[in-house]
Formats: structure tokens, sequence, C-alpha cells
């Protein structure tokens, strides 16, 4: 009997043959084990340095045999390129290829490849797409030929591409029941190679105590439904080179009246190949006040000194758990005033008004005494001596009617007040004393709430005053 081998596994078959019937209820059988001489493909896959994103690179791909025969039949080798690698060429003498581009090269060819021989080299020059990763690995495999094994090459290859980080600021702490609080969101590239194209996706998952109620950035587009808890904001990568970064987003939320003492944003920033995933994500936790105060108005005002200013505030108070009575002061008033508080204490959320009594701080000047005039005093020096005369002489002319002395002496009484003014009161009386009031000035006055839960710091707000 003559066989042909196609192909073998190992260096050695076995062939086994049986016979049964004639009578015979066993079963016999028999077997050969027969050498076989085979052809052994081997394969080779390399490239030379680093690959960088958005450019090209080439690997080579060798089939050889290393067998003590030649292959019989089709040869065929498979390259699955790895995820943002594109073929955009293939030079391979006598081989079949598909065309470009494309992601899994298949190439084959029928002619036999001689003991030691090596096929002529298949190169494949690839693309890298935004996507590709900073460590890729290549594998090719060939079969056929008379060898019924299968083998492999793998080719890891070091790709150079940029290094996304994000980061986030805000001024202050938050607090609760703020409305429009919010934080800036930067985006930057810290590697050492540009990007080149692709999606850039930011998210921002909020947790307790936050809500998103807008996101906004030059470039960037937030699709989110607001209010909500979840932020997805996105954007063409184009090329940010080194050092660079994307214009801030914006993202501005409310805060719940009952959020904890400290709450958490978790960003992340991805979409295209990274170098360092370790600063894709931000774990952002961000203090919360418990009582604040803040402006309803203006924090400065100006006022004719002897009248009154007022500012009016916002109150927060946390509810969970509740901060206990929040008192009001102010220290650094200026000379001559007092300030008064609406009301003076709050126990939950609510205004306060500060008014600032610039006439005085309650002191009323004192009258001064009035001065007598000095023409008045003038006029009774000219009078009583001359009246003393005409007196005495009246006196000795009445002695024989005595009835006559009381009323010539209340005449003279009479005569002597109208003249001298009833003590001098045709006198000019001075001028009102000027009033007490606070100075002209600018002052800056610091308001203080102070809850009676001690673990809570008190919170300073600090008004300016013009006194004119």
């Amino acid at each position: 009997m003559a066989v042909r081998v196609d192909g073998a596994f190992s260096a050695t078959v076995t062939n086994t043959a049986s016979v049964s019937g004639g009578g015979d209820l066993n079963f016999h059988n028999a077997s050969d084990p027969t050498p076989v001489t085979a052809p052994i493909l081997g394969i080779t896959k390399f490239h030379v340095g680093n690959f960088t994103v958005g450019q090209t690179g080439d690997y080579t791909i060798t089939v050889n045999n290393t067998g003590t025969v030649a292959t019989v039949g089709t040869v065929t080798m498979n390259d699955f390129l790895p995820f943002g690698m594109t073929a955009t060429a293939i030079n391979a003498s006598g081989w079949t290829c598909p065309t470009v581009p494309t992601s899994f090269v298949n190439c084959s060819r029928s002619d036999a490849l001689a003991t030691g021989s090596a096929y002529p080299s298949i190169i494949v020059t690839v693309s890298l797409d935004s996507s590709v990763g900073p460590n890729m690995t290549n594998f090719a495999n060939v079969t056929g030929g008379g060898d019924l094994s299968f083998h492999g090459a793998s080719d890891p290859t070091a790709v150079n591409v940029p290094d996304l980080s994000v980061a986030a600021s805000h001024s202050g702490n938050f607090f609760v029941g703020q409305i429009g609080a919010a934080y800036t969101v930067n985006i930057s590239n810290v590697g050492t190679t540009a990007t080149a194209g692709g999606t850039i996706n930011l998210t921002d998952q909020l947790f307790q105590g936050l809500t998103a109620t807008a996101a906004s950035g030059t470039g960037w587009s937030c699709s989110s439904s607001f209010p909500t808890t979840f932020v997805f904001c996105t954007r063409l990568a184009g090329t940010l080179a080194p050092g660079a970064a994307y214009p801030p987003i914006t993202i501005t939320l409310n805060v719940a009246p009952d959020a904890p003492a400290s709450v958490l944003s978790l960003l992340n920033v991805g979409g295209i190949g990274d170098a360092n995933f370790t600063n894709n994500f931000l774990n952002q936790f961000l203090p919360v006040s418990r009582v604040a105060v803040t402006s309803s108005g203006s924090n400065s005002a100006t006022v004719a000194a002897g009248n009154a200013a007022s500012f009016v505030f916002s109150a927060n108070l946390a509810t969970n758990p509740p901060v206990g009575t929040v008192t009001f002061s102010a220290t650094g008033l200026p000379p001559n005033s007092n300030a008064s508080f609406s009301p003076p204490s709050l126990t939950l959320s609510g205004p306060v008004a500060l008014t600032i009594n610039t006439s005085g701080n309650g002191h009323v000047a004192a009258l001064r005494p009035t001065v007598p005039d000095r023409f008045g005093l003038g006029r009774l020096a000219v009078f009583f001596p001359f009246a003393g005369v005409i007196g005495f002489v009246l006196l000795r002319r009445t002695r024989r009617k005595s009835w006559l002395r009381p009323a010539l002496v209340i005449s003279f009484l009479a005569l002597t007040l109208g003249f001298s003014g009833c003590g001098g009161g045709g006198g000019t009386p001075p001028p009102p004393p000027a009033p007490v009031v606070t100075p002209a000035g600018t002052y800056v006055i610091t308001m203080t709430a102070t809850s009676s839960n001690v673990t809570i710091p008190p919170v300073v707000t600090k008004v300016t005053l013009t006194v004119q």
C-alpha cells in the first residue's frame, strides 16, 4: 500500500491495522511506528525603536523552515494587529496579502521552502491612532507547508503616548445650603508626547450632598441632564502639546442643607491612550462649613455721621446634625457708634441684619449754662448809684407821709428789674453744642457668628463702613 504524507505533528507516526471475522470472535490488530520526515516552520517578528502615537512604525515578519525537508502546499501567516494599530502598507515579495488599510494581515504562498531557508520577509507598516496604549504586543503565527503544528511569535512594543492629568480647584470652603457653588476642572498633558486626535471624555460622579446644576468650558460639550449627580463632558483631543492644558471646565453645583462635613467628587479623564492612568482619576474631598454667613447685598456702606447703616446677610446652618444656637456679635466698631443684630441669634438658616448707628452710641450732650450779656451788666453798674441818690431824696421828702414809703420801695424795685431786663435777660444766648457723633473715616467691622456647639469654629465676616 502506497501512502502520501502531507505533514506530521511529530517525527514519528504510528499506523494501526486490525482484522476480525471468519468465525473468530476476537479482535486482532497490529501497529507500525513509522519515522516521518516533515518540514518544521518557524516565525520571527521584530521592530526597531519605540513607536509614537499619530505616527507610523514597521514590523518585520520572517517565516523559515528548520526541518529536514522542504515545505509542501500552502503556507499562511496571520497577524492580528493590536488595538489602535492599522496596517497602511504591506511589502511582501512573493506573498499574497490583503489590501490596506486593515487590522488583520493574512498573507500566504505555495512555493516550496527548502530546509534551512526563509521566505522573503513581510514588512507591515502600521499607523497608530489615539487609542493605542503605551505598551502593546503584536502576535503573529504561521501554519501549513506540511507542518501540522502551530507556530507563533510575539513582539512587545513600547509606544510614546501622551499623559493626561486631571486636577480641580475652588475658592474657600463650601457651606451647607449653598446655591451656586463651583469648582474648576483642569486637564493637562504632563507627558512628553502630544495628543494625536481622538476624543477626550471627562466624568464627574458626585456623592451625598452635592448636585450639579451646570457644566461648561470652551470647546467642551457637556451633555448631562441637569440637575444631576453625574457630569459627562467631551471634546476633540486635537493636538495638545506636552505641558499644555485644555480650557478649564467649570462645574456649578448646590450643597444640600444636610450635607456631611466633607463631600466627595470623583473625577476621571479618558478616551485616548495614556502613559499613566493613575493621574487620570481624582478623588476630590471638599470640606463643607457647618455655619456660614454670606452677604445678601454689599459688604460696604457710606453714611453721613449721625445716621445708621445696615448690612443684610444670609446665615446657613447645618441640619444634620444641628449646630445649636448661633449668636451674632460685632467688633471693631468706630467711636461713638453701636451695633445691633436682627435677630440676635438663629437656630435655623435665615436672614440676619446688622445695623450700625453712628449717632453717638446713645450719649446725649449736656446743655451749657447761659452767660449774661456784658451790656446788661454795664447798665446795672450805672443805674444802681443813680437810683440810690434818687431814692435817698425821695425818702427825705416823704417822712411826713409814711404810707408812701412802701409804694415808693415797690416802684423802685419794679423800675430796677425792668431796666436791668430781669437779671440781664436782654443778652444773646449762645448756640447749641455740636452733637457727639462718629468721626469721619473708613472703618472695618468684624461680624462673628458663634455656635453654642463648641466643636464648630466661629465664622467671621468683615464689612466696611465709611462715615462722612
